[in-house]
């Protein structure tokens, strides 16, 4: 039998020629099922070990928001202040409109300021405007309830409420969408 003919297993030293992009090199698991009648048990294969990614291959910040999943947290701070904070800048945008086209006048004022101040706070990350968090404050002697913000996440936005979250303490509620939005 010729040296071309013998495969890596049949001769030892032949080892010594593969290449690591060999496919000898790298033995593959059979996707195929033992039969019971051999007395075969199943190999299970443990996936390697993931890489971290060089900084520079990273996207920036405002882009690699727009993908799924997103997250988002709603905070009641005290009674005049709720806090919205979000990786999708454009959930923030529509709970940022729809609550300020909603929003009550003061009708103890001639040209009816709203009862609460409504703001998307730019984020601190990226190099285009990219906002991460909307604050909701009332007016004096006003309280704000994060109620409202919750059912638009929930029923339009449709996020998730996520288990064992921060919903135990009342004050705190963490959501997560899969789905992305077009």
């Amino acid at each position: 039998m010729s040296r071309a003919s013998t495969t890596a297993l049949d001769d030892p030293d032949a080892w010594a020629e593969l290449s690591l992009d060999s496919p000898q090199a790298r033995p593959v698991a059979s996707t195929k099922a033992p039969r019971a009648a051999e007395g075969l048990r199943a190999v299970e294969t443990v996936p390697g070990d993931d890489f971290l990614p060089e900084i520079g291959t990273l996207e920036r910040p405002e882009e690699m928001t727009q993908r799924p999943p997103y997250r988002l947290v709603v905070r009641q701070e005290g009674r005049q202040r709720v806090v919205v904070e979000a990786s999708h800048m454009g959930t923030l945008k529509v709970l940022e409109g729809y609550l300020g086209r909603w929003v009550r006048g003061n009708v103890d004022y001639v040209n009816r300021p709203p009862l609460a101040e409504i703001k998307l706070r730019e984020s601190l990350f990226g190099l285009g405007l990219l906002y991460d968090t909307l604050v909701i404050e009332a007016g004096r002697n006003r309280e704000v309830n994060a109620l409202m913000v919750l059912t638009v996440v929930e029923n339009v936005l449709g996020y998730e409420l996520m288990p064992g979250g921060g919903a135990a303490v009342g004050s705190v509620w963490e959501f997560k969408r899969v789905r992305g939005f077009k």
